[in-house]
């Protein structure tokens, strides 16, 4: 018996005792490296088959909140490509729309019209190309989304043509009335048209003398203040029209096909 009063304890007892914390504990898989290995599938598998990534990180961060890493699960979510390349894409939307510079963004191979200024939204249209694998969903719905909404919100973005936009049988319809256009007028990049001065910028210039390398030109203004100027020629590829905007001198939008050559008056 010690001083204190107890019973020492008998040597059984502690050899059992050392035994046991002498024994190494078993082995158990760290949390940390879970998370990391769920964070490498997703990131390793977005670009090719998404949905297998995804399907093994959720099997992971179902484990560690069952394990009570809620913090390593959080990671895991937000470290996700598809968390952070949906706000990148978002991101990117909203300061694109307060540049001037927006695109609703798809897919697949572009028609001859597809770069023309949507009339719903007033921006322009990009394409990723042909090869598609699945994570556009990450990469073009949230752009496309946002930037949908701030145009719902606040208005078309800033510096874009907000006029009439007349659809490819109104134009063709209006080309009826259209007077001749010089070609050295348009290389000089000032046009009269019915009287009106319309003062061409620089990469519009450039562009119809690439569409249109040979032919003379006619016009007609368009809207109830003037404000589009209809362009129409005869490139290598048919007879085209380009729309306008008046007052930047800027084109954005040219139809094409089917376009019979309209009379221009004297």
């Amino acid at each position: 018996m010690d001083p204190s009063g107890q019973r020492d304890p008998a040597p059984g007892n502690l050899d059992d005792a050392l035994a046991a914390s002498l024994k190494p504990k078993p082995w158990r898989f760290p949390k940390w490296l879970a998370a990391l290995l769920a964070l490498a599938a997703m990131w390793l598998t977005i670009f090719t088959a998404w949905p297998i990534g995804a399907v093994i990180a959720a099997a992971v961060v179902v484990y560690l909140l069952r394990q009570q890493r809620r913090r390593l699960a959080s990671l895991c979510i937000l470290l996700s490509p598809y968390v952070l390349l949906s706000f990148l894409s978002a991101a990117l939307g909203m300061l694109s729309y307060c540049l001037g510079t927006a695109h609703l963004r798809t897919f697949g191979m572009p028609h001859r019209e597809f770069y023309n200024l949507d009339e719903r939204w007033r921006v322009y249209r990009s394409t990723s190309g042909c090869i598609v694998d699945g994570s556009e969903i990450f990469t073009h719905l949230p752009n496309n989304a946002v930037v949908k909404l701030l145009v719902t919100v606040l208005g078309p973005m800033p510096g874009v043509y907000t006029g009439p936009y007349p659809s490819k049988a109104e134009a063709v319809a209006q080309l009826a009335a259209s007077s001749a256009v010089s070609r050295e007028s348009v290389n000089q990049g000032t046009v009269v048209v019915s009287g009106q001065s319309v003062q061409l910028d620089k990469d519009t210039v450039s562009e119809l003398v690439r569409q249109f390398p040979i032919e003379e030109f006619s016009g007609v203004l368009f809207g109830p203040k003037q404000e589009l100027l209809l362009l129409t020629s005869t490139g290598p590829r048919g007879r085209a029209v380009t729309l306008i905007d008046r007052r930047r001198g800027r084109s954005f939008a040219t139809y094409y096909d089917e376009l019979k050559s309209p009379a221009a008056s004297p």
